[in-house]
């Protein structure tokens, strides 16, 4: 074993350019243990969250597509007949969310009175979420975006993209080659434009890089006839797809509610004033409820105004319990800081349990401390639940 043990540090966050987003951050290599473990709690946050958006949306099929694709173009028409398609066979069409030919399969869905969804990415030049979606999730991280569009879909439809369609299918490919997911079908539509590729997989076939195997699922065809009766034989029949009633949603688990945001699919740069301002309330708030429950613990010895240390600090919560609950459930730039404030709510409401065997002591955690952190935790489920924004029911009633 070598003695130079020493390694090459580059600090890349002090390097010249613009300033980096936490998920440029997040692949720059190992930061200290705390920051690795706040961004397992963003992930764990956006997974679960997904996963709560999107479980009643029934059995999907995913739209890949290029977002570049304006309304003019052919490719738009055919991915919106796609949708329409789709839609008139019983799925819910599940796309990126953002615009191009993903809001035309979507468009297509919702004319034909299908299930419309999104799974809408954050990026530097803002994409914001098409108004063609009855419901629709925002992540930071590709990976996740990627889950959650395979996760639920039976088939995979890839309309004509760049480099963010082609990575999509390749993960499609690869999950359907090492059979990390059933042999659901996938349709390549626009044979000109996909050809060089379809020849590319013949060629690795010969190579024997792939399985001629590998290929057996894969269609290529400008046939939305051809595109649909692959998808009913190899999706409906093969996995015996039927109608069937939705799961239940339990109120006890508060799955029908849902955020109230109406402005977190339209932030832009001009919103980013905003952004910073809500951010550094959140952590004021985290910063002062702290406060206040230190001074709860060592106070009892002083008064302030005739009322007891405690109880003036846990009258100061509830307020402070209220508002992170609304900035929550309105705005989640900076969930950080309302996750400080329930921790020192839940800690204010366990210290009042234990006490409440002295009427005199206990009354004034539960009173105070109880409702601000109900509405909290609403304002969390909430979010988790997913949005139902200003953009949606305005589509609702153009259609």
């Amino acid at each position: 074993m070598p003695k130079n043990t020493q390694h090459i540090v580059t600090n890349i966050s002090t390097s010249a350019g613009a300033a980096h987003r936490p998920e440029q951050v997040f692949l720059q290599g190992p930061h200290t243990r705390t920051h690795e473990l706040r961004q397992i709690v963003r992930v764990a946050w956006e997974m679960l969250r997904g996963f709560r958006v999107l479980h009643f949306v029934g059995p999907c099929v995913t739209v890949f597509g290029s977002a570049r694709f304006d309304e003019a173009h052919p490719y738009y028409a055919l991915a919106k007949d796609v949708g329409a398609r789709l839609g008139k066979l019983g799925f819910t069409v599940m796309t990126g969310g953002g615009p191009g030919l993903m809001e035309a399969a979507n468009r297509g869905a919702r004319e034909a009175g299908a299930r419309s969804v999104g799974c809408n990415i954050v990026l530097p030049q803002e994409q914001l979420p098409n108004p063609y979606l009855d419901h629709w999730l925002k992540v930071r991280y590709f990976f996740i975006r990627k889950l959650m569009l395979i996760k639920y879909s039976y088939a995979f439809i890839v309309m004509p993209g760049g480099f963010g369609t082609m990575d999509e299918l390749f993960e499609s490919l690869e999950l359907l080659q090492n059979k990390k997911i059933l042999k659901f079908p996938l349709v390549l539509m626009g044979k000109k434009y996909w050809q060089p590729l379809a020849d590319l997989f013949e060629e690795m076939a010969r190579a024997r890089t792939i399985d001629a195997s590998d290929l057996e699922l894969l269609l290529l065809t400008d046939s939305i006839d051809d595109a649909m009766s692959h998808i009913q034989v190899h999706a409906i029949e093969k996995f015996g797809l039927h109608v069937a009633r939705a799961p239940r949603r339990h109120w006890w688990l508060l799955e029908n509610l849902r955020s109230l945001s109406p402005v977190d699919s339209a932030i832009n740069n001009s919103g980013q004033s905003l952004t910073h301002t809500v951010r550094w309330t959140a952590r004021c708030l985290s910063l002062v409820s702290t406060a206040l429950l230190f001074l709860i613990l060592v106070g009892d010895r002083f008064e302030i105004s005739r009322i007891a240390a405690r109880e003036w600090a846990g009258l100061s919560l509830f307020p402070i319990g209220v508002i992170s609950g609304f900035l929550v459930a309105w705005w989640r730039e900076e969930l950080g800081g309302a996750i400080t404030v329930f921790s020192v709510l839940a800690f204010y409401v366990l210290y009042g349990l234990l006490l409440t065997g002295n009427i005199d002591q206990g009354w004034g955690f539960l009173a105070f401390g109880f409702p601000g952190f109900l509405f909290l935790l609403v304002g969390f489920v909430s979010q988790l639940n997913g949005p139902v924004t200003q953009i949606q029911k305005e589509s609702h009633e153009s259609h």
